[in-house]
């Protein structure tokens, strides 16, 4: 693979004495492919780092015997490719991967805010740089302490807004 800070990167193999090739890549740098080990081709993913079997990373359950061909894969992180059933026909496959949530949390102060904090609503907006914007609603405790549960792991460029903080009480006019 070869991109502008890098240059071109070796994606390596799942076997060093055996060949690998790639077939699919996304715009986030995820690639996919087939690698030949010492018994059979094996379906990988690679992103930063070694090569990955995905039937390391699947549960293939009681139909399935290996995945061995990976074709491509979106930007969602979908792999389409194929593999073979315990019966031994050969079936295409889809493998969505299930997201790992965070959680996001912090103290906001509320700068000349006169009120009990935990009674205000906060829209908050997280802002990763590729998929769309996330919005959810969250309060506080009265120490302004704030959670945002169920975050796709990621980077975001994180907002708050609460009408409510700007109100100012003012003491002598």
């Amino acid at each position: 693979i070869w991109d502008s800070v890098h240059g071109m990167q070796d994606l390596g193999t799942l076997d060093s004495t055996r060949p690998s090739g790639a077939t699919g890549i996304n715009n986030l740098g995820q690639v996919v492919g087939i690698a030949w080990t010492n018994d059979t081709y094996h379906a990988f993913v690679w992103q930063n780092g070694p090569m990955t079997d995905l039937n390391t990373l699947t549960d293939l359950g009681t139909h399935w015997d290996y995945l061995y061909a990976a074709q491509a894969i979106n930007d969602a992180g979908q792999i389409a490719g194929y593999g073979s059933l315990k019966s031994g026909e050969h079936r295409a496959f889809l493998l969505t991967p299930i997201p790992e949530y965070r959680r996001i949390s912090g103290n906001l102060t509320l700068a000349n805010y006169v009120g009990d904090p935990s009674k205000v609503t906060i829209s908050v907006v997280l802002k990763p740089e590729i998929a769309d914007p996330i919005s959810k609603s969250v309060y506080t405790d009265v120490a302004g302490n704030y959670m945002v549960t169920e975050v796709p792991a990621g980077e975001y460029d994180v907002s708050f807004k609460a009408s409510h903080w700007l109100r100012e009480k003012v003491y002598s006019v």
